[in-house]
């Protein structure tokens, strides 16, 4: 069997989720955030960094029982599969309860004392939290039924699940508001629609593993081996949760709450950038482990991972960068571009030099070395925190972003020229070359095209169009420059042919 057809598949289904999902917020964010208001979109955007905040608790055990429910299916211990998900399925209530009272308990000094909500907002945003913290206990166990699809490497089936809740979750909002319903009913849809998720991934699941049981039962060995697995990660979780949620509520406290909004709308941009990633390394980790044993090979497909997540971020890149301002004023408006263009430049440098950590990070896990990537993100996350706070008093919601990019510039080659030298043994110099060079020469052409052309676009619709061009363009670049090589392009080729094909058959 190929060995490299499942990860590519598993890529390709990946990626048909993530053009959706750019384009489906893109065009109703704008609708969203005029009918809400600036205000009401910041309480809406708060209550999510909230209750990401407190997915924290999850303390790495969505990696640890993906890797034991795949380790038993390989080895048919399906008895021992039931052990992982009754024991995860406990562990994950448990800690959906905690997050609820904490939530509970501090929700009236949080928005009262903590955040600069309106007088005339404050009991909305109470609301907003408290619904939140039921949310937040229906979404943790959410988490295990989750990782059954993925373990078994059925990425076509986490596509579709997305898909449609996804989908339904954001269409629903638009239709609450075109109906006339406001913040409290967009918070009511989504803690609804987290209730269905776990219905159909528990109906999916138990088609992917019948005669599995899935009754919550705490079995000692299993905890504490899930437990021991998982607490390698727990600094990396704390890390990224410093970095990547408490920005906004920094904000909210130094500055107004509207703030949010424009900072929200800015990183939601910024973090395109990165969303494709985890589309190639979720399918990389597990031919990681396989890999490991064969180190030419193992090389080989770091190489290979790095080019390609550059190759994917850098058009992205190149092109908010240079449309910045364009772009924030031809899809949310002139104020938008007036307050957040500075903070997405910065935030897509930052995130440009953030998925370069992306693939060693990977690697650097998937074979056995967890405690280097967790060492490198707490001192990001402490250099964050601290720029963060002397930085976004003086330069509003630039000083986040100026923050991650220069936490960024402090650890990330520093990280990864730790990961070429004592995980992989390999030069950053051979890196540099082999991966990173081709790419950056192309996204220097494209750069070119766009500052050539940067003051034609008159409306979104010129500015796609350019934008698309230039894609165009860049993959022209990219072959002429020989970034692909023949391998890659009979991989790209072979997989083009499949791609409407069905899905693979389960495995009796």
């Amino acid at each position: 069997m190929n060995k490299e057809s499942p990860l590519i598949r598993n890529v390709a289904y990946n990626f048909l989720s993530q053009v959706w999902f750019l384009v489906l917020p893109l065009a109703a964010s704008p609708y969203i955030v005029r009918q809400l208001g600036v205000d009401a979109f910041g309480v809406l955007s708060l209550a999510s960094a909230v209750i990401g905040y407190l997915a924290i608790l999850d303390l790495g055990m969505g990696t640890a029982t993906i890797k034991y429910i795949a380790d038993y299916y390989a080895e048919g211990d399906f008895q021992s599969i039931a052990k992982v998900i009754g024991t995860s399925i406990v562990i994950y209530t448990g800690l959906g309860l905690v997050g609820t009272i904490i939530i509970l308990a501090t929700a009236n000094l949080i928005v009262t004392r903590l955040l600069q909500v309106p007088v005339n907002l404050v009991s909305p945003t109470l609301f907003v939290f408290y619904l939140s913290s039921l949310g937040f206990l229906v979404n943790m166990p959410l988490t295990v039924f989750n990782a059954i699809p993925n373990a078994l490497q059925r990425f076509d089936i986490l596509v579709k699940q997305n898909l449609v809740l996804g989908t339904v979750a954001t269409l629903g909002q638009v239709v609450l508001l075109a109906l006339g319903y406001s913040l409290k009913a967009l918070i009511s849809l989504n803690v609804v629609i987290s209730a269905v998720g776990v219905l159909v991934f528990v109906v999916v699941s138990r088609r992917l593993l019948p005669g599995v049981s899935f009754r919550p039962v705490f079995d000692v060995p299993t905890a504490k081996r899930v437990l021991r697995f998982s607490s390698m990660k727990v600094i990396s979780i704390i890390s990224g949760h410093v970095v990547f949620q408490l920005d906004k509520l920094l904000v909210a406290t130094f500055l107004p709450l509207a703030s949010v909004t424009y900072y929200v709308v800015s990183l939601s941009l910024a973090q395109k950038i990165i969303t494709v990633i985890p589309n190639v390394t979720t399918a990389v980790f597990p031919a990681v482990s396989e890999f490991k044993a064969d180190k030419a090979r193992l090389n080989d497909l770091y190489f290979r991972v790095s080019k390609a997540v550059l190759l994917l971020v850098l058009p992205m890149a190149v092109a908010l960068l240079v449309f910045a301002d364009k772009v924030l004023g031809f899809w949310m408006g002139p104020e938008f571009a007036t307050h957040g263009a500075a903070a997405l430049k910065f935030m897509v440098m930052a995130f440009l030099l953030a998925s370069f950590a992306a693939v060693p990070d990977i690697f650097a896990g998937a074979l056995g070395r967890p405690g280097i990537p967790a060492f490198f993100s707490a001192i990001g996350a402490v250099l964050n925190l601290g720029l963060a706070l002397l930085l976004i008093p003086r330069y509003g919601i630039s000083g986040p972003a100026l923050a991650l990019l220069g936490g960024g510039i402090a650890v990330t080659p520093a990280f990864i020229h730790r990961v070429n030298r004592k995980v992989l043994n390999v030069g950053s110099l051979s890196l540099l070359w082999v991966s990173y060079a081709k790419p950056f020469l192309a996204a220097a052409l494209l750069w070119l095209f766009f500052t050539v052309l940067a003051a034609w676009p008159k409306n979104l619709v010129q500015l796609g169009g350019l934008m698309l061009v230039g894609s165009c363009l860049y993959v022209l670049f990219c072959l002429a420059l020989g970034a692909l090589d023949s391998v890659e392009k009979q991989i790209i080729t072979s997989r083009l042919r499949g791609l409407f094909q069905g899905p693979p058959k389960i495995a009796p």
